[in-house]
């Protein structure tokens, strides 16, 4: 994200500036950005910018009071730094597609024993479905959204919108052999440019990790 009045129409356009992140020096959209400015510009940007590391209501609070001109946040901060005015500069989906990856790879999951997953594998299809089930709800239904307004304690309806439209935008729609490979590259790239800190020793994500028991066509 970036704000319009700090001149940035593109990533060259840092350098030299403040980079707001979330998350730490290992934060996966930090990783990938650097992985696509190294192949797609050919920089380095831990030498182009100056990575500046907060929580990330403190990186919300830095850029809407003019003291961090880009950041990269969690989409729910963006949402929100969204509402106040500030723009999106890359997103995820577009480095993915310019590094190669064209099928958006899930970047959300559940963690489970496997043994447990063999002995519960109707709960756990049933428990997964229902959560895509909610999701459609959240996709279709403005009622269904005033529910947990409460819960997200948004600053004003600008910020509520925003939200909405973050979360339906991000819903998945399709899960299978093409998301599980898309997800195999990226796990690739980030482990190459996050190395030991990110991943220890792995280097490859086995298959074995992506459940064989829900697909989503």
């Amino acid at each position: 994200m970036m704000a319009p009045q700090a001149g940035i129409a593109s990533l060259e356009d840092l350098k030299g500036h403040k980079l707001g992140i979330a998350g730490g020096p290992v934060d996966k959209t930090w990783l990938l950005l650097r992985a696509y400015a190294q192949q797609t510009k050919d920089i380095e940007l831990t030498a182009f910018v100056e990575p500046t590391y907060a929580a990330p209501p403190m990186i919300n609070k830095l850029m809407i009071d003019g003291d961090l001109p880009a950041v990269i946040n969690f989409w729910h901060y963006n949402a929100r730094l969204s509402a106040s005015g500030m723009r999106p500069l890359l997103t995820v989906e577009q480095m993915l597609r310019d590094l190669g990856i064209e099928t958006t790879p899930p970047l959300l999951g559940w963690v489970f024993a496997e043994q447990w997953a063999d002995e519960n594998r109707e709960a756990l299809r049933s428990f997964i479905q229902a959560t895509y089930e909610a999701k459609q709800i959240l996709a279709e239904s403005s009622q269904a959204w005033e529910r947990l307004r409460p819960l997200v304690k948004p600053e004003n309806e600008a910020v509520f919108a925003a939200i909405k439209e973050g979360y339906r935008s991000g819903i998945p729609q399709r899960y299978g052999a093409a998301e599980i490979e898309a997800a195999q590259r990226l796990f690739a790239i980030l482990a190459q440019e996050g190395g030991e800190d990110l991943v220890g020793r792995m280097q490859q994500l086995d298959t074995e990790v992506f459940w064989d028991g829900f697909r989503l066509p």
